[in-house]
Order: C-alpha cells, then structure tokens, then sequence
C-alpha cells in the first residue's frame, strides 16, 4: 500500500495534469533525484526488412506518454504533461509580438542570433509576459524533448497539438557547445536533430526563440558553465544560461556502476550497456568497427548477440535515440576519460540508432556525431550498433 508521501504525489500529479516521470525533493534549479525516466521516442512502425522486430518502431521502449500529451493552459501557455515543462503556446513569439525587435539578418522574421535570443527572453521577463517573469529559453534537452520521432515534420506534429507558429527548422537552446564555446546547440524542429551552430548564425532556417518556464523531469545537461556569444567564459550569474539554471534532474554520485563482468548500469536511468559500447562482440558476431554494418546490419548484430547470450543476457536491444541521447554530458570536455570514470571502455563513437526518419524512410538516425542527425541506412563505413537492456 502506497504511504502518504506518494499518496500525496500521486494526487498532486492528478490535479496538475502532469506526468508523474521522476520522484524526489525539488530545489534550486530543479527537481534533485537519482532516476529519471526516458519517454518512448514516437516510433510505431518498424522498418526492419528481417522481420526480427527489433527496431525502435516494434519495440517502443521507454515511458509511455500522457494521453493527452500537452494540456492548453487557457492563459497562452502551455504544459507538456510528459515533463511539466511550460511552453508558450506561441512558438514564434517574437516575430508575432514583437517584429521590430528582431533586425537580424532578414528583420522581423523572429530568426536572431544567439545573444539577441537571449536578450529577447530578458525583454520577455521584464515585461512579464504572460503574467510571468521567469521565462528561459530552453536547454538543448528541454527542446529535444518536443520530439515525436513517428511524425514525418515534429512541427506540423506540434502545430496539431495546439500550439501556434511552430517553425520547422532551427530553435536556439541556452547551451553551449563545450568543446567550441563560440557555438550553442540547437533543435531542429522538422527532422529532430540537434547540433551546434555558431552563435553569430541568423538566417532563414537559424535563430528562433521558444520561452519556456517550469520545473522540468528531464535530466540536467550536465553543464555548469557560462560563455559569451564569442566563446569566452563568463561569470554564470544572471545569465539565464543553462551553467547557472542547471533545471532538471540531477544525476547521482556516482553515475555508473560496472558489474565487472563487461556490463555498465546508468544509475540515472536504470539503463544497462556494454562496457565496450562500440565493440560488443561473442562467438559467432564479428565486433565493429570491421566491419561496420550498415543500420539493418546493426539490427541483425544485436540479434546475433542475443542468440549467443551476449555477457550472459539475451535481451539486448539496439539503443534508439532517446536512449543514446541519454548518455550525452553536455557539460564534459574530455568525453574519454568521462566515460572511462563511469567503467566504460570508451567513449561512444558513431553510433546508429534504432529509428528511421519517417519522413525519409532510406535513413536511419545516428547519435553522438556531434548530437543526433540521420544519414542514408546503407552507409556501411562510419557508423556502428550499440546494445542496452533496462535493468532494475
């Protein structure tokens, strides 16, 4: 029987309409627990041409959404009651309140560079737009986490959802790129891919802002800096960056836990992957990189790894996007030796993931080629499988 604390949460998530993703205390910047959960990508349709049904479409691993996902707040937000993030429910803001602010590149069209975009979420604040004064604009995984990885255009999706203007190309996060701080990531709200850009950019597909306000389930990025639109390192104080605000859950200390016998858990997630996450390898199943395997290939590998009991489990699965996604530390420099803390044999290199572009059906996702992208499934040169099973 459930005890009053959750009985009490439980009620809570009920009358505010949101999903009940992570459990603990909240403070500072965001909820502090040591699990989070990671919601199902979207996928429903499997492309895999051996009828093994191991890809994301047939598997459909991960946290189920709310239905209905986003609940519209009548006051021109609204909450996504998978992360209880709050969204303006106008995804164009700028170009649609306020179009002289924007004289970047082709002026009033809401595309600004990333200090400007910046700049407009202070405006925002200071003007207490919607009634409210604590306006960010978002980290890379609160603007992720809008994805619907089944939907050929996430902004259309969107759109359909009930909020307005969406724009299907690039939105700015508060995060910067660590490894060259003159660049921020940004979502790319058609495909749903992420990459960094530099700050500079503004053009027709670069430079829109999406406020958002709200404690969040999510996991932190991981960064706990600051830098300038020209990469040089500030103080975090009154930024609104994602180093200062840190929103989402905070990973435990420590992260990982290796077994010792070749498997690693994500204590954050719950999630179980090889110690040689880009060589997993028994009996009969050649380990990439030689050869690499092309997208179905990476399927047919983890199914080869199952049926030779890969470190004793026959469960294993092909990761898929948001699973992938999960173990990017947006905040780490040297990726090597973070991963190497966390009793992993390396960093993850080019790694396929288990979904296919709906839209473009010949392509397959990758993750951690500088974020998350796809590229045609045949490539059999660059990219390689990575299992992980859930755990407990």
């Amino acid at each position: 029987m459930p005890g009053p604390w959750m009985r009490m949460a439980q009620l809570l998530a009920v009358i505010g309409g949101t999903s009940l993703a992570a459990c603990g205390s909240s403070g500072g910047g965001g909820v502090t627990s040591s699990r989070v959960l990671i919601p199902k990508t979207g996928q429903t349709v499997s492309r895999d041409a051996n009828a093994m049904q191991a890809d994301d479409g047939a598997l459909q691993a991960g946290q189920a959404w709310p239905s209905p996902r986003f609940r519209d707040g009548g006051d021109g937000t609204t909450t996504d009651r998978l992360t209880g993030l709050i969204w303006s429910t106008d995804a164009d803001v700028m170009a649609s309140r306020d179009p002289t602010f924007d004289g970047d590149a082709t002026a009033g069209d809401g595309n600004v560079t990333w200090q400007h975009a910046r700049d407009y979420v202070a405006k925002l604040n200071a003007e207490a737009y919607l009634g409210h004064s604590d306006w960010r604009l978002p980290n890379i995984r609160e603007l992720r986490s809008l994805s619907n990885y089944g939907a050929g255009d996430i902004s259309e999706w969107l759109d359909g959802q009930g909020f307005a203007n969406v724009y299907p190309y690039a939105y700015w996060s508060s995060t910067t790129w660590r490894s060259s701080p003159d660049q921020a990531w940004y979502f790319w709200l058609w495909s749903g891919h992420i990459a960094p850009v530099a700050k500079t950019m503004a053009t027709i597909n670069y430079g829109k802002v999406w406020p958002v306000r709200g404690r969040s389930s999510l996991a932190r990025t991981g960064q706990a800096e600051c830098w300038d639109e020209a990469g040089v390192s500030i103080g975090c104080a009154g930024s609104g960056l994602d180093g200062e605000l840190q929103v989402g859950i905070e990973p435990p200390t420590p992260r990982f836990q290796a077994d010792g016998a070749g498997a690693v858990t994500d204590l954050l997630t719950a999630l179980v992957w090889p110690a040689a996450l880009d060589a997993a390898a028994t009996g009969d199943c050649p380990a990439p990189p030689m050869p690499r395997p092309t997208w179905q290939g990476g399927l047919d590998h983890v199914a080869c790894l199952n049926a030779h009991g890969y470190l004793g489990r026959n469960d294993w699965r092909e990761a898929n996007v948001n699973e992938l996604e999960s173990l990017i530390d947006y905040g780490v420099a040297d990726r090597d030796s973070w991963f190497a803390s966390g009793g992993f044999d390396a960093a993850p290199g080019f790694a396929w993931a288990s979904d296919t572009s709906v839209d473009s059906p010949g392509f397959g996702f990758t993750a951690f080629n500088v974020g998350i992208d796809w590229v045609d499934k045949s490539d059999d040169t660059t990219y390689r499988p990575i299992p992980v099973r859930d755990g407990g």
